[in-house]
Formats: C-alpha cells, sequence, structure tokens
C-alpha cells in the first residue's frame, strides 16, 4: 500500500503531553494513506512508554512507526531522521507537544493534490498547557504559483506565515532533490525554513486551522528568555546569519527579492538581544555576525519592504552595522517621524 502522507513527531521528554499529540495524529477524519513517524530521541521520562502502549492498544492499522537514535542528537537531527525514512509522498510535522485538528491532514492533502504543490500551509491556534485557546493565527486563503513562490509572495504583499516547519505540508520531492535539511540542534526551523522559501514554486495557504501550538511555561525559548541566555544559542543566532549570507552567495543570489528574507532572518537573530539577557562574551557573537552584514545588501533597491530600506540607510548614515545601530534603526522606523520617511522610500522602485 502506498503512503501518501508522513505525519513525523520528534518525541524527547514530553511524558505529559505526547499521548494527546500522538491520539491527535491516529484520530484523523481522512481518507488519506498515512503513516506516523515517531522519532526517538532517548529521552529521560516515561514518553516512549506512552507511545508504545497507544501503538499496541489503539493502533490496529499499524500506522506508528518508530524510529530510535542511538543518543540524543536534539529537535534538528530528530527532523533530518524524519526527512530521511518518510516513506510519503508528504512530510508533515508534528511537534509532540502539539495535535492537529480532525481534519488537518485531508484539509492539507486536498489542497497539495488540487495544484500539485511543494507546500501547503495551515492556520494555528495557541493553546495554553490545559488546551485553553489563547489566539488565533488565521492566514487568507490563496495560491501562489512562481519560479519562488513565497519570495514573490512577500515582495508582493509584505505578509507571511511563520518560519516554523510545523503546520506545513511539505513535498519529499522538493526537500530531498534539494537537499534541504535542518541545520542548528536547536532554532533548527530557520535556515531550513529559509531552503523551502526560496526554492518552492507552488504554494497554498489555507485559512482552515489545523494545528493547535501549545504554549508552555517550561519550553527552551521561554526558559532563556527569563533566565538569559546561553554561549549554545548565542552561537546558534549569529551562525543563522553567517549560514543565510552562505546560501545566498552560493545558490540563491539571482533571486528577485531575497534579500527581504535575508533581512528578516538577521533582525530575528539581533532583536533576541531585546527579548534575552546575554554576557558579554555571548553578545560579542552577535557583534561578530552583525559586522558587515548590511554591506552584504548590494542596494537599497535589493529591498522591498520599506522598514527595511529604512533600517540599511539608518546604518549607512551613522557608519555602523553593529547590533545597537541595527536594533536602533528599526525602533525609529516605528516612529511618526520614521513612518513618514518610510512612505518616501515606498516611492523609490525595486530592483
Amino acid at each position: 500500500m502506498s503512503c501518501r502522507v508522513t505525519i513525523a513527531i520528534p518525541v524527547y521528554n514530553v511524558e505529559r503531553y505526547v499521548a494527546k499529540s500522538l491520539r491527535s495524529a491516529l484520530g484523523q477524519n481522512t481518507d488519506v494513506q498515512y503513516e506516523i513517524l515517531v522519532v526517538d530521541d532517548c529521552g529521560t521520562d516515561s514518553s516512549m512508554d506512552i507511545v508504545r502502549q497507544i501503538q499496541a492498544e489503539e493502533d490496529a492499522d499499524g500506522k506508528i512507526v518508530i524510529v530510535q537514535h542511538e543518543y540524543n542528537k536534539g529537535l534538528g537531527e530528530a527532523s533530518n531522521t524524519a526527512i530521511d525514512n518518510a516513506k510519503g509522498d508528504y512530510l508533515l510535522f508534528l511537534d509532540s507537544d502539539d495535535y492537529l485538528e480532525a481534519n488537518a491532514l485531508q484539509t492539507l492533502y486536498d489542497k497539495a493534490k488540487e495544484i500539485d504543490a511543494d507546500v501547503v500551509i495551515g492556520s494555528y491556534r495557541e493553546v495554553d498547557e490545559n488546551g485553553k485557546r489563547l489566539r488565533e493565527h488565521v492566514f487568507a486563503d490563496r495560491t501562489i504559483i512562481h519560479e519562488h513562490a513565497l519570495v514573490y509572495d512577500f515582495r508582493r504583499h509584505h505578509r507571511e506565515p511563520n518560519i516554523h516547519r510545523w503546520n506545513k505540508l511539505l513535498s519529499m520531492k522538493l526537500l530531498r532533490d534539494n537537499d534541504i535539511r535542518c541545520v542548528h540542534r536547536i532554532m533548527e526551523d530557520s535556515v531550513f525554513d529559509f531552503n523551502v522559501r526560496a526554492l518552492a514554486s507552488r504554494v497554498a495557504i489555507v485559512s482552515d486551522m489545523t494545528l493547535n501550538y501549545t504554549i508552555r511555561e517550561n519550553s527552551i525559548m521561554t526558559s532563556v528568555q527569563r533566565t538569559g541566555g546561553t554561549d549554545r544559542y548565542a552561537e546558534v543566532y549569529a551562525d543563522i546569519i553567517k549560514q543565510v549570507q552562505q546560501l545566498i552567495s552560493e545558490r540563491y543570489y539571482d533571486i528577485p527579492g531575497i534579500y527581504n528574507y535575508y533581512y528578516q532572518r538577521l533582525y530575528g537573530s539581533l532583536l533576541q538581544l531585546e527579548k534575552t539577557r546575554y554576557d558579554e562574551h555571548q553578545r560579542q557573537l552577535f557583534e561578530q555576525a552583525a559586522e558587515g552584514c548590511n554591506d552584504f545588501v548590494p542596494s537599497l533597491r535589493s529591498l522591498d519592504l520599506t522598514r527595511y530600506r529604512f533600517v540599511y540607510l539608518w546604518c549607512r548614515w551613522h557608519g555602523k552595522q553593529d547590533c545597537d545601530t541595527f536594533i536602533s534603526g528599526y525602533r525609529q522606523s516605528r516612529k511618526p517621524w520614521g513612518y513618514a520617511a518610510r512612505l518616501l522610500l515606498w516611492l523609490i522602485p525595486n530592483k
């Protein structure tokens, strides 16, 4: 029997959440043939005992497949293991503390088949650890057919869904033909997503709610922002900037609008300085990454968003490319006079 979709669930120390997540995958209201690929990343709690119990008692169709790591490798490598072992034509990542809506798979797959999609992106809601609804992220229905669909769409509308790999139905052909992988042990989504956005040519975005994203009080990001940064996080954020620069230099330099996504990743990293306490050594890693990165943009016209154009000129005017100058420019762009300046910058044609 052929497998149309692989739902991939990396599992590591999520005993409180994994049963709900796994059952949401098992209980899909669909006629689509699919498997559930659980990647055991060698946790220390009872998560995998729960998985195996559900497999034995509730998986009459044999949908659940378990792949076990030899040792803990982190979420990035667990995601890569899923890419290596998936049998479906499409891959749907599901983090083990999140859970799907009952019609999620059918909704996403129907749209994928309709346009032979590289990527289908669903809407999602944030929930707390008890399932209480907190916030909904509803994207407008649209289909984008273009050589670089998401880059093109961002240039036209200056809007986009989140950068995470979850809640997206991803073509295995796209991932494998282009060797799209997660790069880092943590913050694994950023470089992975950058490649997907640069290469996907047939994309559908749906307003249907397909995922419930759990906001955890003790999540890694929440803990880091509360207690302060670590060397590992500073190193990864700095390396994301370098990785994106390398990708553009070697593969994507001729894609119109690609520097908008470069600035997005750049500020996504540098603005962590506002949210998190880093020591001087860790801050220096950010400074090294920021050095010269405005020069990496060929010209003002390579940027479409007026906020990015404003920050580009702000750095030129100050003659600096340090973190404080970048962040200051971002702040100034939101002030009344900054908005006025951005209105003028909107009149400058794109490259």
